[in-house]
């Protein structure tokens, strides 16, 4: 069973590498100006004003988490072994600590 999980992950890993190189490569074959196409990856003040931006804005940011959050809470990830960790030691190493009992 972890055999599959191992090649889902490493098939997922693949199409965004191909994601990526297609990508750089529709860039290089554009070539368009670096400091335009720099200044488009930084957000302008005009989104907060312009309500369709904004909702675009708010849907590519979802889009990008959402996946990732289905990804971090699937059985893909819970069945992971913790590197000889149990559970709990786990969770108190991830700052999920226990208050210590007052004195």
């Amino acid at each position: 069973m972890n055999k599959g999980f191992r090649f889902l992950e490493a098939f997922v890993i693949a199409l965004l590498i191909v994601i990526a190189v297609c990508f750089a490569i529709q860039i290089a074959a554009a070539a368009p100006p670096v400091a335009a196409m720099l200044k488009g990856f930084a957000p302008s003040t005009e989104i907060f004003t312009n309500p369709e931006m904004l909702y675009l804005a708010i849907g590519i940011i979802g889009a990008t988490v959402m996946p990732h959050n289905l990804y971090l809470h699937s059985s893909i990830v819970q069945t992971r072994p913790m590197c000889g960790r149990t559970r709990a030691a786990a969770t108190r190493s991830n700052g999920r600590r226990r208050t210590p009992p007052s004195r």
